[in-house]
């Protein structure tokens, strides 16, 4: 078992950068790393036409206001959500600025990006994706998971289809990579490098989960409180590698923060809570009431001792194809522990 505790009662650090761009259009900006990883806050699951904003945009951080960000500034172009355009700004420095500040548009970092346009290439073709949810489910195609894809109906391949600016026109040499997600459920599977030479990408997941686990209300005062749940129940034998569970707590009107986060072996149904070491003087769980989320995880091709041994399970890298299966999405209405 592995556990870890974080600090309470104090808000993270978060920032953001503020933009204009006086040539009005549909647009998403992207400030890359040298590897071509977002500096910024993303979701990999999301759809470009849900980032797309028109003249105003902002880009979020976890770090202090005033900290300065280097990175290489991308602006990509978007029509009902299809990628049609992209501009590479080169490389910029920033400096973040408090995420209560509402900047008027003078006051904001100015860009002027009039995209070139061009022909269109499909590089994705809308397949089959199961999944192991009732309701409405989201299956996309992401450029470097920072970029969700749209797919269109193609009279060429009489199909729905992703697209792509053309050759001409510089992208960056990021992964082509499937995902699919609903409110508790995330499935994730890495592709590779972008090909625009007309190989398309097949858009198809398949779940290893049939149903997800169950978690409820608990009560337990003592010193070591024994957490209970039942597994989640797989499709594929010996697809879920490990359960994470988590307790969050609300203080100091900062909103839920993660008092604890324990991981075990897939197929285990309960856990006892540790004392904590002798050096230590805070009360384990000073709270009356703490939310429990239950996330069953998938590592597609490793088992539960290299996934601890090896992984960073907060900031899981991209190259990994992963499945999550969770209890609740949100603390208000997740079973909790009563103390």
């Amino acid at each position: 078992m592995y556990s870890q505790v974080e600090e309470l009662g104090v808000l993270a650090d978060r920032s953001k950068l503020s933009f204009y761009n006086d040539i009005s259009n549909n647009f998403v900006l992207v400030l890359l790393d040298d590897n071509s990883k977002p500096l910024h806050e993303y979701d990999r699951f999301d759809r470009s036409i849900t980032q797309a904003r028109y003249s105003y945009a902002d880009l979020y951080f976890d770090l202090a206001p005033g900290s300065e960000v280097t990175g290489n500034l991308w602006a990509f172009k978007v029509d009902n959500g299809v990628i049609t355009g992209a501009e590479d700004l080169g490389s910029q420095t920033f400096t973040t600025i408090a995420v209560s500040t509402n900047p008027v548009y003078t006051e904001r970092e100015q860009l002027s990006v009039n995209f070139t346009a061009t022909d269109l290439v499909s590089v994705a073709q809308q397949g089959v994706t199961t999944a192991p949810v009732q309701g409405y489910f989201d299956a996309v195609t992401t450029l470097g998971g920072f970029l969700g894809l749209g797919f269109a109906y193609d009279d060429d391949t009489f199909g729905y289809t992703a697209k792509l600016p053309g050759l001409d026109i510089e992208l960056p040499e990021v992964a082509l990579s499937n995902a699919a997600s609903s409110e508790v459920w995330e499935l994730w599977q890495p592709g590779n490098l972008l090909d625009r030479s007309g190989d398309m990408l097949i858009n198809s997941l398949e779940t290893g989960i049939a149903n997800r686990p169950l978690l409820e209300d608990q009560a337990d005062s003592s010193g070591n409180p024994v957490l209970s749940w039942t597994p989640v129940s797989d499709r594929v034998e010996g697809h879920t590698d490990l359960n994470t569970l988590v307790l969050r707590t609300a203080m100091n009107g900062v909103g839920y923060q993660t008092a604890w986060i324990i991981h075990t072996p897939a197929g285990e149904s309960s856990v006892t809570l540790p004392s904590l070491p002798a050096a230590m003087t805070d009360v384990m769980l000073p709270e009356s009431e703490y939310s429990l989320i239950l996330e069953a995880r998938s590592f597609i091709g490793m088992d539960y001792e290299e996934i601890v041994g090896t992984l960073n399970l907060h900031d899981i890298d991209d190259s990994i194809a992963t499945e999550l299966m969770r209890t609740s999405s949100l603390e208000a209405l997740a079973p909790v522990l009563m103390r």
